[in-house]
């Protein structure tokens, strides 16, 4: 198969970012007999696994950066993507921070694999997961980065065994799998700390940190949180991602490194300091057009639950104070729109409702009547982007946020 028909062969298979799952159909069976079909490639490279509710994209990003900066090849998975799916299997290395898979490897593993997965049905995301495995192992990286998709316990990407594990910040989210409360969601997402492997933790509710360390302690497995030290080593870098809520998410990636340094002698002090400082993770509070008095300015984030919007609002205070917000919000089914809609109206001179190409976006009319607003006017991202950007003053600024999906679309 080609790239395209690779494409259109993997669509057919069930994508739980488009159909919601049963917490009961989510497992690890069809993983783990396509893994050990293929002689459990996920043991032939080390790898840092990250689970959480908000951050774990950041943070996998600056450990794979500054992993890259102390000269290792290194496996980078993540999800969703903004653009294109290969962007979600990435080996970043000293000449190639990009470094999305190529379409011919893409087309390769997938028809080298097809017998097997076809055996097995896996699901979309399940198949990507395998796909990168396999990816990084043919490219033989030095070191992978992985990222939870959903959960923890049950998520295709739990069948790694790694040199350490993270838990960013926890909070509720996606509550009809992973349960109402946040005992409950910490127990799925706890589920990533393996026998006698360090995790690494943000300081979190009472609640939260007592499952992990009675999850740790059953697992005999140390938790570990950012030092002072290395809370100051952070602060004193420039971190290239913006927001304080950034500081949090290096610190859990600079913890989770130093317990590696042994391991790759090249993952200096000064390696993480520069992978800090040269950092990049798309959509996450991302500038595409600065404000000035010729024009508005533009800028994307994919906030979508009330933490991170919380976190979006501070960090527009701490950056741009004094400017008047327009936002673009677009949200998907299942979110807490009107809550987030209710942090939003108070900083917002205007707030301008869409709708994704998803196929679990929430319509324009929707998002507004949950809003209790009066709006019925049915904007694409992008064309309500180019509305705003003829409409409002040069100086103000557009937000774009709700939504990865809202965010890839007017990237």
């Amino acid at each position: 198969m080609n790239y395209k028909q690779s494409k259109q062969w993997l669509e057919k298979y069930i994508n739980w970012e488009v159909k919601t799952p049963e917490a009961a159909e989510l497992n690890l069976v069809s993983i783990k007999n396509v893994l050990h079909k293929l002689n459990n490639p996920q043991n032939s490279y080390p790898n840092i696994h990250i689970a959480g509710s908000k951050g774990k994209g950041s943070t996998a990003a600056i450990c794979a950066y500054c992993l890259k900066c102390a000269g290792l090849k290194v496996g980078l998975l993540t999800s969703p993507h903004l653009i294109d799916v290969r962007e979600r299997v990435r080996i970043l290395t000293p000449t190639d921070e990009l470094g999305w898979i190529p379409e011919q490897d893409f087309s390769e593993i997938i028809t080298d694999l097809l017998p097997v997965l076809e055996e097995y049905k896996p699901s979309y995301f399940e198949i990507l997961t395998v796909l990168a495995i396999e990816h990084f192992r043919r490219q033989q990286v030095d070191i992978a980065v992985i990222e939870v998709g959903l959960g923890g316990k049950t998520d295709a990407t739990n069948v790694v065994n790694p040199l350490v594990s993270i838990i960013t910040s926890i909070s509720l989210e996606h509550t009809h799998i992973l349960g109402n409360t946040l005992t409950e969601i910490t127990q799925k997402k706890a589920g990533i700390i393996k026998p006698k492997v360090p995790v690494v933790t943000a300081r979190q509710e009472d609640e939260v940190l007592e499952e992990i360390y009675k999850t740790a302690k059953e697992k005999n497995s140390t938790v570990i949180l950012p030092s002072l030290d290395t809370e100051h080593f952070v602060e004193q870098s420039d971190v290239a991602l913006l927001g304080d809520h950034q500081y949090e998410n290096a610190s859990l990636a600079v913890t989770a490194l130093q317990e590696v340094q042994s391991i790759f002698p090249t993952l200096t002090d000064s390696a993480i300091k520069q992978g800090l400082e040269t950092v990049k993770w798309p959509g996450r509070f991302q500038v595409l057009q600065e404000a000035n008095k010729a024009q508005p300015g533009i800028l994307v984030d994919g906030a979508h639950n009330n933490a991170s919007m919380q976190c979006l609002l501070q960090t527009l205070e701490d950056e741009y104070p004094n400017i008047n917000y327009h936002f673009l919000f677009g949200v998907n089914k299942g979110k807490s729109i009107k809550e987030m809609y209710v942090l939003i109206k108070p900083k917002a001179t205007s707030v301008t409702f869409t709708q994704s190409n998803h196929p679990k976006a929430m319509s324009t009319k929707d998002v507004a009547a949950v809003c209790d607003v009066n709006q019925a006017e049915e904007y694409s991202p992008e064309q309500a982007l180019n509305h705003l950007k003829q409409t409002i003053s040069p100086g103000e600024l557009i937000v774009v946020t709700g939504s990865l999906y809202v965010v890839g679309e007017v990237l």
